[in-house]
């Protein structure tokens, strides 16, 4: 097993955790904000799905939750990965963000 295969594993792992983690009310916050973005954006990041979800954000008990809906619309080819930009938020010290483009 090469160590990148090792990576995945554990990425996977990781994100069915915090899916599994995640209340089904949050589950539907995430869920219905990533839509309404897709529905009417062409390319977006986290922090666009972030600014719909509002001041409901703050309350998710697995903010981290986000991520991995996000990877599932990607892996269901909804979306795709275009670019990595700079991010806004500053919870977040301008960390790198994908850019996706929706499908």
């Amino acid at each position: 097993m090469t160590q990148m295969n090792l990576a995945d594993e554990a990425k996977e792992k990781a994100i069915k955790q915090v899916m599994n983690g995640a209340s089904l009310d949050d589950r539907k916050i995430v869920s219905e904000a990533i839509d309404r973005v897709i529905a009417r954006r062409s390319n977006f990041t986290s922090e666009t799905v972030i600014a719909e979800i509002g001041d409901a954000y703050e309350t998710l008990r697995e903010p981290r939750l986000l991520g991995g809906m996000i990877l599932a619309a990607n892996r269901k080819g909804r979306i795709e990965a275009i670019n990595i930009v700079k991010g806004v938020r500053a919870k977040r010290h301008g960390a790198n963000i994908t850019l996706w483009k929706v499908l």
